[in-house]
């Protein structure tokens, strides 16, 4: 998934099939999920200096971390993908 490899290939191998192994779709998504803790983190941080820490509120936190929060499940739902079987193909 590296896209250096993947020009080379589109550009040496035309009708290749590039096929993503479950490794580096895993590997991207937890990526992703640390993209998504570190904005919150910042978010929290910035939350935390223009409040004093007596008005800081733990549903302020929550608030704010709500899309880590929910991101995690999600990939772990992703999971499920890994399980799915094709039908045959009737004619």
């Amino acid at each position: 998934m590296w896209r250096p490899y993947l020009k080379v290939i589109a550009k040496k191998a035309v009708n290749a099939l590039n096929i993503f192994d479950r490794f580096h779709i895993m590997a991207h998504m937890n990526k992703a999920i640390d993209k998504v803790r570190e904005g919150a983190l910042a978010i929290t941080q910035a939350t935390r200096k223009s409040h004093s820490a007596q008005d800081f509120r733990l549903s302020d936190l929550v608030h704010y971390n709500l899309e880590s929060v929910r991101s995690y499940p999600l990939k772990e739902e992703f999971q499920l993908f890994w399980l799915y079987k094709t039908l045959p193909i009737c004619r």
